[in-house]
């Protein structure tokens, strides 16, 4: 019988292949997420180098873009900057971590109404 990673109060995590766990437990509800595919490290190693390409260039679109507004929220600066807002929005949190970009303190409604933080060109 496979040991629980975790038990408490009736709720039990298995850490392992479910097809493996699940013959050898009675449940009311499963969660279970899929088998990952063996991947190999040769295209992982490119899909991973891929994904850092584009990281730099989303971060130097959103710093052209706020060079040219001057400041806007996430859905702003995407507009501004041709990109996603959700590409937007991964990068806006560690451009301000690494100094580049700061939070104004102002607050902007976005189109649905709701209010957003707006972002401004870090003074160096």
């Amino acid at each position: 019988m496979t040991k629980p990673y975790y038990d408490h109060n009736g709720i039990t995590i298995y850490h392992g292949d479910c097809r493996e766990i699940l013959p050898e437990i009675e449940a009311d509800r499963l969660i279970t997420d899929p088998v990952w595919p063996n991947a190999d490290p040769q295209t992982s190693k490119i899909a991973a180098a891929l994904a850092r390409e584009l990281r730099s260039a989303h971060r130097a679109r959103i710093l052209a873009a706020l060079a040219r507004i001057g400041t806007g929220t996430g859905i702003e600066i995407a507009q501004a900057a041709g990109l996603d807002r959700h590409q937007v929005q991964r990068r806006l949190g560690e451009l301000v971590r690494d100094g580049a970009l700061r939070l104004t303190g102002d607050l902007r409604l976005t189109p649905s109404g709701r209010p957003a933080q707006v972002y401004g060109m870090a003074s160096r």
